[in-house]
């Protein structure tokens, strides 16, 4: 069949049958540990928060991007010296302890791009998602702080999302 509709129900009951409808015993992590653990690398995270600086050197590296929903640009946080990073890293260190963000982290917006020069066609368009200036900021921090720590355990053949360790390089 070549209708939609009737390509999907057959892909739903083929599924169910022999993929959800499975006896299956629910996933139990202590026996997969005690059985695969010896080959999962430990290594606990001792970094610590992110700091006043680490944001600091984010923000700076930044270029000029569109403003989130909270209408910060990048020009504008890219002005406050390292005493105002200082104050929001005691934010962050609140956010951590309570496990909470700000609303605004959770609201992105995400405005259809053109790829063709006047088109209505919408796959001829990208979403682009256009986060808070201090969510990118703060992530881009955590991120610098995250990949020195992961560089200790990742095996050295994974590639992909590493400094140095393009994609290609597993090739």
């Amino acid at each position: 069949t070549s209708d939609p509709k009737e390509v999907q129900r057959v892909f739903s009951d083929e599924w169910s049958k022999k993929v959800f409808n499975l006896p299956r015993a629910k996933p139990n992590f202590e026996e997969f540990k005690n059985e695969y653990g010896r080959f999962i690398p430990h290594v606990p995270y001792q970094g610590g928060l992110i700091s006043g600086n680490d944001m600091y050197k984010v923000i700076q590296g930044m270029r000029k991007t569109v403003p989130g929903l909270d209408g910060w640009r990048v020009h504008e946080p890219k002005l406050l010296g390292l005493a105002a990073w200082n104050q929001r890293a005691r934010i962050v260190a609140v956010q951590a302890a309570k496990g909470k963000v700000p609303s605004n982290y959770k609201q992105v917006s995400t405005p259809m791009l053109s790829k063709v020069a006047r088109t209505e066609i919408i796959m001829d368009h990208r979403g682009l998602a256009i986060f808070s200036i201090l969510w990118r900021t703060e992530s881009g921090a955590w991120y610098q702080k995250l990949s020195g720590w992961q560089e200790e355990w990742l095996p050295p053949g994974m590639h992909g999302a590493r400094p140095g360790h393009e994609c290609l390089n597993s090739a």
